[in-house]
């Protein structure tokens, strides 16, 4: 009977030790729980969330100014489209009056060198 007890536990204790140390899942918290008596272990840890949370804090930052500066450029355009049409015509128009009179030119001195 004391056999088949001792069988038993001997059984049971290495079941155990083999989830506990063969899964690499149960492994990863053997050993977070194990390094976190490691009072370095928990300083760096710690140091390392903290400049995660400063990095996070610093890109959603950058994030919202760019938002905002990518909204003043958009308003800005549709402020300076109406002017920029307003360019486009009056240089179509100065365009057609230099042809116009490059044309003029053109007649006159060739009537010039006619006579």
């Amino acid at each position: 009977m004391s056999n088949l007890r001792s069988e038993i536990s001997y059984k049971l204790c290495t079941g155990t030790l083999y989830r506990l140390f063969n899964i690499p899942n149960q492994c990863r918290k053997v050993q977070s729980l194990l390094l976190i008596c490691d009072c370095r272990y928990v300083d760096r840890l710690t140091a390392s969330l903290r400049k995660m949370t400063n990095d996070s804090d610093k890109m959603t930052s950058l994030s919202r100014l760019m938002s905002t500066r990518h909204s003043e450029a958009v308003d800005e355009q549709r402020r300076l489209e109406p002017q920029l049409d307003l360019l486009r015509q009056r240089t179509k128009e100065l365009q057609k009056q230099v042809f116009v009179s490059s044309d003029c030119f053109h007649c006159s001195h060739h009537h010039h060198q006619y006579f």
